[in-house]
């Protein structure tokens, strides 16, 4: 018996062309269920389980490589996969602060992250640019108790897999959703001070 072979749910909403090609830049490499499943190329099953189909996206990637181009890729921004969805990055930066105990407690957890010490040496160099006396000025307006780390981060979107669009506000990850994404524990991090992203 031929086994049976699986359609993407909705082939409307499967990422092709430019698009594909466009977010393919980024994503090369990465686990292909992954990007199968981040992209449209899924069947969801009896269970409700979504299985990707592999398969239909290597064709249409050999197909956009051959007959599109990377025409929706800015080079200010990157596509990554996140929670099986397709996101992107955008302009809103932001800076969380971990206590130094914390991330000292559970290196395991935090090794691989950028976290880098709170100091005055930070503060010339990423936030005052080497006016020492606004640097002063920055950290005793923190008011932090204990020695801290610091990490700038950036907001990502929930974008549609199909025309890479997303809606303006809504479609924005969580504060929750950045830490997670950024290596960070969103518990550990200080809610008062962190910007988290310039709205």
């Amino acid at each position: 018996m031929t086994p049976k072979t699986f359609e993407p749910d909705d082939l409307n909403k499967v990422c092709k062309g430019d698009y594909l090609a466009s977010v393919m830049e980024d994503l090369d490499g990465q686990d292909e269920s992954s990007i199968a499943l981040a992209l449209g190329y899924f069947h969801i099953d009896d269970q409700g389980k979504k299985i990707p189909l592999v398969d239909h996206l290597k064709k249409a990637i050999d197909e956009a490589e051959k007959n599109h181009s990377a025409t929706h890729k800015d080079e200010d921004n990157f596509f990554d996969i996140y929670k099986d969805r397709l996101v992107i990055s955008d302009d809103h930066t932001g800076i969380v602060y971990v206590p130094k105990r914390l991330v000292e407690a559970n290196k395991e957890f935090y090794e691989g992250t950028e976290l880098v010490d709170f100091d005055i040496d930070y503060v010339n160099e990423e936030i005052t640019y080497g006016d020492s006396d606004s640097a002063e000025e920055y950290i005793e307006e923190l008011g932090f108790k204990e020695p801290m780390m610091v990490q700038s981060v950036m907001n990502m979107v929930y974008v549609n897999p199909w025309d890479l669009k997303w809606i303006e506000g809504s479609s924005w990850f969580t504060y929750e959703e950045i830490a997670d994404y950024w290596g960070l524990r969103y518990e550990d991090c200080c809610k008062e001070s962190s910007t988290w992203r310039d709205d």
